[in-house]
């Protein structure tokens, strides 16, 4: 055990080692804690104590655990992310619970690796630690013979104006054998400055009688860009019985009103290592720039309960019949008109059967051409309908962007991507006449559920979203002059019904998961989970419970669907539908969180502007 500390005027320290004396400009920061300057002597350092044992033993006994806000959900403006598995013996109701078994179905010991600290910490005598480099190995910290799975946190160092940002956490504290000392917590990097605001201070002060469990606020604030990986941590600095002592005397002396000639004692104790947080470096912005496109059908369809195809008018009021149908109400009107002629000459000869035989034929014809009439106006109508059925839903669709493009620019923040649009106030338009479109578009159904259409094919069955997506797609890139990073969310003026017999409606689906997928569709359906859940697979993020072709972001890793709160989850489990309750899972659905693994993958995709703060 080593303790240094400053006695009238010298400092005596106990380590290991040869001897040697130090002038004052030789005391430098020594496990996190500076030595004061207090002495202009020299420094003697005596003594050959055991040599230090390999292990951190934590007088303390306790742990402080990072976590974020119980409000983050409404405004995830920062990213943070954490292995939700051994609670600690915290009081804290953890989102997802990692040691079940029914969350976590297989790869634990390689989804661990994933929350080990950036920066290697080593104990250098029996209380204390020091940093030891990097953690290239990603060996995972153990604090109190406890394995402690390091949290990460990613935050803008400043905002577009160039002002300089805080963020505020909170870490609870579950202290099985409080100690008298201070608690502390610094960070590893100038450019971040931490302080607890409940004490508006870097440290505060237990003792044996504190409560043992309890929480605590603490502000991260940028100072400037952090160009690597870095930490914050808490520590534990045990007051000692000599420091005890001291204190004691200089209480006894200003009770009895005297003045001590002695110069204080100041004694410096390696920290004792209670939490961790990683730092996501932010030194490198990303833009990702969106365009809105409202997608308008134009061409002859299918509709339910009518015989032949409509005409769909697209994003301009107009309306045409099928040219068959015009060719027969034109044949009836020149019969009826030749009939009544024909009538004319009959009634003259005083042919009584022919004239009662005109008059039948005349009345069957009128009886035809107004049926056909009807049909023609009632298809006008359906065709009139389906004008102002795309027009509401577009309307609908720019109002929902608006009141759900904060949850957009919240996602993107988790991983540094700040979120552009090419035209704030227009919205493009593509319409898709499909009538020049292949076999797939003239077979075009659209079946009525509510007071919406959705899209099936001629028999009925599911649609091949896919197709019209990659139809979609095809249309809208032929007319762009060049590859742009850009992302395009097209909105659909129709629903899908992706499985008839299930009755399963498809709300958005976005290109195959690639680095150079960038497009997505939002049927009238979508809601605001399905808007940032498709955006996300545009960067190549697979879900959370299911690898996609052979991988995910650690082989042999599986979540189980609807536990957890991440945007690539599912908010439900076929499992909690089934005969046996024993399946049931425990389903969450909110979803709003991105991993850390997950804002690696963004920021490597393409279609992004990079910009290099520092």
């Amino acid at each position: 055990m080593s303790r240094t500390r400053f006695v009238k005027g010298k400092i005596f320290e106990t380590v290991g080692g040869n001897l040697q004396y130090y002038s004052e400009a030789n005391i430098t920061e020594s496990a996190s804690e500076t030595y004061a300057e207090k002495s202009s002597e020299k420094i003697l350092q005596a003594g050959n104590p055991e040599r230090y044992q390999n292990k951190l033993e934590n007088s303390i006994k306790g742990l402080a655990i990072f976590r974020r806000k119980n409000n983050y959900s409404s405004k995830p403006d920062f990213g943070f992310d954490w292995y939700a598995g051994n609670n600690y013996g915290t009081t804290y109701n953890e989102p997802f619970n990692y040691d079940d078994d029914k969350t976590l179905v297989s790869g634990r010991d390689k989804l661990k690796k994933e929350y080990a600290s950036v920066i290697q910490y080593m104990s250098i005598r029996k209380f204390g630690y020091i940093e030891a480099g990097k953690n290239k190995g990603r060996s995972i910290i153990s604090i109190m013979d406890k394995n402690y799975f390091v949290p990460w946190f990613s935050g803008f160092a400043k905002d577009e104006g160039g002002n300089s940002k805080s963020y505020e956490l909170d870490v609870f504290f579950n202290i099985e054998e409080p100690a008298e000392g201070s608690i502390k917590i610094s960070s590893k990097n100038e450019s971040i400055e931490v302080v607890f605001t409940d004490d508006n201070d870097i440290s505060f002060n237990i003792n044996e009688s504190h409560p043992k469990q309890f929480s605590k606020t603490v502000k991260i604030s940028f100072l400037d860009y952090i160009t690597e990986d870095s930490t914050i941590i808490i520590s534990f600095h045990k007051k000692s019985e000599e420091e005890k002592v001291e204190e004691q005397k200089q209480k006894e002396s200003q009770a009895e009103d005297q003045t001590s000639n002695s110069i204080s004692t100041v004694f410096v104790t390696a920290g004792e290592l209670m939490g961790i947080l990683n730092i996501y470096k932010n030194s490198i912005e990303y833009n990702v720039v969106f365009r809105y496109v409202k997608v308008f059908f134009k061409g002859w369809v299918y509709v339910e309960n009518i015989k032949d195809k409509v005409y769909v008018s697209g994003a301009s009021n107009g309306y045409q019949e099928d040219e068959n149908l015009i060719e027969k109400e034109r044949n009836l009107t020149r019969g009826i008109a030749n009939l009544k002629t024909l009538r004319t000459s009959i009634i003259v000869g005083g042919n009584a059967e022919r004239i009662r035989q005109n008059q039948d034929l005349i009345r069957k014809q009128e009886s035809e051409l107004l049926s056909l009439k009807s049909v023609m106006a009632q298809r006008k109508l359906i065709s009139t309908a389906l004008y102002n059925e795309q027009l509401g839903v577009m309307n609908n669709k720019e109002i929902f962007i608006s009141n759900n493009k904060s949850d957009l620019i919240n996602m993107f923040s988790q991983p540094l991507i700040r979120y552009k649009e090419k035209a704030a106030t227009n919205y493009e338009q593509l319409e898709i006449d499909v009538k020049e479109m292949d076999s797939f578009f003239d077979d075009l159904k659209l079946k009525k559920s509510g007071a919406s259409h959705f899209i099936v094919d001629d028999d009925d069955e599911e649609a091949n979203s896919g197709r019209i997506r990659n139809k979609i797609n095809k249309a809208f890139k032929s007319r762009e002059t060049k590859d742009k990073k850009e992302l395009i969310v097209f909105l659909l003026p129709f629903g899908i019904i992706s499985n008839v017999k299930n009755g399963l409606i498809l709300l958005g689906q976005a290109e195959d998961v690639s680095y150079n997928a960038d497009s997505a569709m939002l049927t009238p359906q979508a809601d605001a989970s399905t808007f940032i859940h498709e955006a996300g697979h545009t960067f190549n993020l697979p879900h959370t419970f299911l690898k996609r072709d052979g991988g995910w972001f650690s082989e042999g890793i599986k979540i189980e669907q609807g536990t957890t709160d991440n945007i690539m989850d599912y908010s439900y489990n076929l499992k909690n539908k089934d005969s046996n309750p024993s399946n049931n899972v425990n389903v969450l659905a909110d979803k709003f969180a991105l991993w850390k693994f997950q804002w690696d993958i963004m920021r490597k995709d393409p279609n992004l502007v990079e910009i290099v703060k520092k």
